[in-house]
């Protein structure tokens, strides 16, 4: 399973210079990036040729789709892993999927330069479109580098350019390109200034980093030529060359060829292969380059995978000399080279086989029949999205293996490449080709390792995946078989669980297996007399995975030691009949079983029995074996079983009932037990009406949690009493204690000054109620108050007053003695008018009857205004927050008039008063 490992897809055009400049310009870009070809993943997979037409390679050869815009020339484009183009541009704009529109604004490309389409690396949805426009919306004349970004997810998942116009550097001539490297996820923008270091007389390039934090602005400059004209530069799919055409310097003019330096982004040791040309292009996998005259009517092939510039020199081949001009190479990801033609527009020419030597490559102009005009360009596209990797990384196939059995994962390693698995774990050396995969521990359900195998070749990675299923190994069983054996009995039986599918691999040290061999079952004839025999079992599941040995170790003796009886030690009275004790059974042997607290009823003189207990305490159980062969009489007692029957004593109490306060219609019911292990799941609960006979099973799956809650209740009309039950360890119905609620009742009238509250008495605590305590919460108050307390003997309180408010709520709260426990009653709410009840008339004669105006319940109005005025309308008195203290002073007698302005209401009382003295 071939996979192709993407640090960030990347798309990107070669370098090509369309028009002729007189004045100097070389332009330059790399690219490497980490992947098989860009057919892999499909970024170049679809080729805008203009007119509505394009090509798709999704095939063995290319399919004709009408596809892309409809003006004339190519457009750059970049496909997603299905073959989708998700952005593309022209000279009109840039284009999401939908062919919609996201910029023209300031868009300015030159009609004839290329535009580049690149992930941002490090994102899933970024993208830099670099293109070359002129330095001012009025002058052609002189050019800079721009690029826009834009973010795929914006504006509802329609794209959207989020940056525009970034110019990158202004002293540009011609075009640019760019590529990228995968090691360490970085582009390079290179291109030639205008700005030459003419005290040398060498040209300079500048190249631009393009990495996850960004594009940066710091150029890396190289001087690797003459001063000269430079154009049509064209990266290796292995990115380790680059190749140019170059005019300047007597004896320098044609087509050089160089080294760069993907770590630096430097340029050096160039040479010139041929007489200058407007046209080169590279096999995908860097071997082999092409390169056409200046004519487009011959064709060279250059074998350049030694790097050395002599040989290289000598592989030249002339494979194509004919009447059709030919421009534009660009390889494509079905891996041939394909060319424009100008005197034909309507076909393109194809290289077939790029990787083979000379004319075996099958040149075929008018190969490729269009439906439309091509020309002059071809789209372009980083040159090592098509690079062929030379080897197919291999981490051999998915394996089924047993634990602690090692694997050797991998296949033919190459000493030129770097390997990298992951993850590490198990493996005895993950940077080997070929580790070896050990997983030491036993399990009991399949467990998958899925490694991926990473192949690198300096500049580009393969993965490859691998799934190693490591099968359980069989559980370790239980032989079941005599152990105390006479010499020479025979037919003596031993087993295990027999499984579906498994194997069993029985050994007998000291007598014969004489059947059963490979199944769970077998039958063994021991021989004389031995302390060391024994049977021995592997068990090799489906799988092929065995088992640890289980060892039986077996006595042959004529003194038997029969194995102590088998069955229940503990048991409770109530179920103290039929309880079934065994031995394993030895062919041949007798069993006398001897009891002491019970009776056998079935079974002597076999290998089980069934025996009814007699009574509390402990009881004794033991067995006689006799065993005869033809020679020998064996004999032997078994240890005794000692066995106890006992009365489960667990009782379950309930501790606590109260009303919630915050919402009473719901109970809490606390419980506890003597012995929550011994109680059964779950409980049965149980209410009724207190004083009613007849109990109603509420729940019959409560779980063992306390509180236990009840809810939907009436607790103004009804005591609730209450009961839970469940079953103890030896299922027998055990019944809690009775608990019942407190109902809280009014028992004063409503004329009376006075409020009288009663209530049932709590019953249940062991200690009894050691006091009552009365709560209250008044008009708008927040939080109850504790306003009373009285011995647990008493159930009714009386010293509480009506004026103490007007809404009045109350509750009694129940306080267990000697323990935490609490219980609230209901509450009940009662509520008073309080009407003002003022004189008319007082007598403030100082004898201490009638000497003040008071108005009966104005206490309870506190934010008040009085004022008092005379028959004339005067005022003669005024207060506010008036107490009751007005005593006529000042005044004369007389009739008088009020008003009682009460605050918080709005309310107004108006009347008069007769002042007696």
């Amino acid at each position: 399973m071939l996979h192709l490992k993407w640090h960030y897809p990347q798309l990107c055009k070669q370098s090509a210079i369309h028009i002729q400049l007189i004045i100097k310009s070389f332009i330059f870009c790399l690219f490497f990036l980490l992947a098989l070809s860009g057919h892999s993943q499909n970024e170049a997979s679809i080729w805008y040729l203009g007119k509505g037409y394009g090509l798709q390679f999704d095939q063995a050869t290319p399919k004709i789709v009408q596809k892309g815009p409809l003006e004339e020339g190519a457009a750059a484009t970049y496909s997603n892993p299905a073959g989708q183009v998700l952005l593309y541009a022209n000279y009109r704009g840039v284009f999401n999927k939908d062919n919609v529109l996201l910029e023209n604004d300031t868009w300015q490309p030159l009609t004839s330069s290329p535009i580049y389409i690149i992930p941002k690396p490090g994102s899933p949805s970024l993208f830099y479109i670099f293109y070359v426009g002129p330095n001012t919306a009025s002058s052609f004349a002189e050019y800079s580098v721009r690029y826009v970004t834009v973010d795929l997810t914006a504006n509802g998942g329609q794209g959207a350019i989020i940056e525009k116009l970034t110019v990158l550097y202004k002293d540009l001539h011609g075009s640019f390109t760019i590529s990228g490297q995968c090691v360490n996820n970085t582009y390079w923008l290179v291109g030639e200034t205008n700005t030459n270091v003419t005290s040398q007389k060498v040209d300079q390039l500048l190249a631009f980093k393009i990495t996850p934090d960004g594009v940066s602005s710091r150029a890396i400059r190289s001087e690797p030529v003459p001063i000269g004209n430079s154009s049509n530069l064209k990266l290796s799919p292995k990115g380790d060359k680059i190749v140019f055409g170059y005019d300047g310097i007597p004896g320098y003019e044609g087509t050089g060829l160089a080294d760069f330096n993907a770590a630096t982004g430097e340029v050096a040791k160039s040479f010139v292969l041929e007489s200058r040309g407007f046209g080169m292009e590279f096999s995908a996998s860097g071997n082999k380059l092409y390169l056409l005259d200046f004519s487009g009517k011959k064709l060279w092939q250059f074998d350049i995978s030694s790097g050395n510039q002599v040989a290289i020199l000598a592989s030249k081949k002339l494979i194509y000399d004919g009447p059709v001009q030919l421009t534009s190479p660009q390889l494509a990801p079905d891996g041939r080279i394909y060319f424009t033609q100008p005197e034909n527009t309507r076909a393109l020419a194809v290289i077939n086989y790029p990787e083979r030597d000379g004319t075996a490559c099958d040149m075929v102009p008018n190969a490729l029949i269009l439906p439309t005009d091509v020309y002059p360009f071809l789209p372009t596209f980083a040159a090592n999205f098509l690079y062929s990797f030379p080897g197919k990384p291999d981490a051999g196939p998915d394996k089924e293996i047993c634990p602690s059995q090692p694997v050797k994962l991998g296949g033919t390693p190459n000493r030129n490449y770097t390997y990298r698995w992951e993850p590490a774990t198990y493996l005895s050396d993950p940077a080997s080709p070929t580790p070896v995969f050990l997983y030491p521990n036993a399990i009991t359900q399949k467990k998958d390792f899925v490694y991926t195998l990473y192949v690198n070749d300096g500049l580009c990675e393969l993965a490859d995946g691998v799934t190693i299923s490591v099968m359980p190994t069989p559980e370790k069983e239980k032989i079941t078989g005599s152990q105390s054996v006479c010499p020479g009995v025979e037919k003596v039986d031993y087993s295990v669980i027999k499984r579906e599918g498994y194997t069993y691999r029985w050994a007998v040290s000291g007598g014969q297996l004489i059947s059963g061999q490979g199944t769970a079952a077998i039958q063994v004839n021991w021989g004389p007399s031995n302390t060391q025999a024994q049977v021995s079992l592997i068990i090799l599941n489906e799988s092929g995975c065995e088992s640890e040995p289980i060892i039986l170790p077996v006595r042959i003796n004529v003194v038997l030691i029969p194995e102590k009886p088998q069955g229940p030690e503990l048991i409770c009275q109530n179920l103290a009949f039929n309880q079934l004790y065994t031995v394993t059974y030895t062919t041949g042997s007798l069993y006398t079983w001897g009891i002491q607290g019970g009776v056998i009823t079935s079974g002597q003189g076999s290998n089980h029995v069934t025996v009814d207990w007699s009574g509390l305490g402990n009881h004794q159980l033991w067995i006689q074996e006799q065993s005869t062969t033809v020679d020998t009489v064996c004999y032997g007692v078994s240890d005794t079983l000692m066995v106890k029957v006992y009365q489960d004593n667990t009782t379950i109490t309930i501790e606590n009932i109260s009303l919630n306060p915050q919402d009473e219609k719901q109970v809490q019911i606390s419980w506890s037990s003597s012995d929550n292990d011994r109680l059964q799941e779950p409980f049965d609960l149980y209410r009724r009406e207190y004083g009613k006979s007849n109990w109603h099973l509420i729940s019959d799956s409560v779980s063992f949690v306390t509180p236990i809650l009840d809810g939907g209740l009436n607790s103004d009309e009804f005591v609730y009493e209450y009961q839970i039950s469940t079953r103890n360890g030896c299922q027998q119905i055990i019944t809690s204690n009775q608990h019942h609620t407190i109902q809280l009742q009014n028992k004063s009238g409503e004329e009376d000054k006075n409020i009288t509250l009663s209530w049932n008495a709590y019953e249940g605590w062991p200690n009894g109620v050691e006091r009552y305590e009365i709560w209250r919460r008044l008009d708008q108050e927040s939080d109850m108050k504790l306003v009373g307390q009285l011995p647990g003997s008493l159930l009714t309180f009386a010293d509480l007053s009506t004026i103490d408010g007007f809404e009045h709520v109350y509750w009694v709260k129940a306080i267990a003695k000697g323990s935490s426990f609490a219980s609230w009653s209901n509450s009940i709410q009662l509520t008073f008018k309080h009407p003002l009840l003022p004189p008319n008339v007082f007598t403030p004669n100082n004898d201490g009857v009638n000497d003040l105006f008071e108005i009966r319940n104005l206490e309870l109005y506190p934010a008040n205004q009085l004022r008092i005025y005379n028959r004339w309308g005067q005022e003669v008195y005024k207060a506010s927050g008036y107490k009751n203290n007005w005593s006529a002073e000042n005044v004369t007698e007389g009739t008088y008039f009020y008003q009682l302005l009460l605050l918080n209401s709005g309310q107004q009382i108006k009347g008069w008063i007769e002042v007696v003295r």
